[in-house]
């Protein structure tokens, strides 16, 4: 049997935050290399200019990358023990 190749392939998952944030998250392979990726709806604020989601995208093995046990980012988890259910849109670098 031939082996799946997950290249330049990856999946998303919708979740819930224990505060209500809906969001969706998973796993990104570019080039043979994988990526956390989380996408987060956008409070336009009336402002329609503004983009309809926010994306963040950390290598897996990279200093941020999340915990295989809860998907915390490992930083995250270092520095206040909140998981990824505790992610609000002010969390993302931009």
């Amino acid at each position: 049997m031939a082996q799946y190749d997950n290249t330049n392939k990856g999946a998303l998952w919708k979740k819930t935050a224990k505060s209500g944030l809906e969001y969706i998250s998973g796993r990104l392979n570019v080039d043979g290399t994988d990526y956390n990726i989380s996408v987060f709806n956008n409070d336009k604020q009336g402002n329609e200019a503004r983009p309809d989601f926010n994306i963040v995208v950390e290598p897996v093995d990279g200093p941020n990358s999340y915990n295989a046990n809860n998907n915390a980012p490992a930083a995250q988890q270092q520095n206040n023990g909140a998981a990824n259910d505790e992610l609000s849109i002010e969390d993302l670098p931009f």
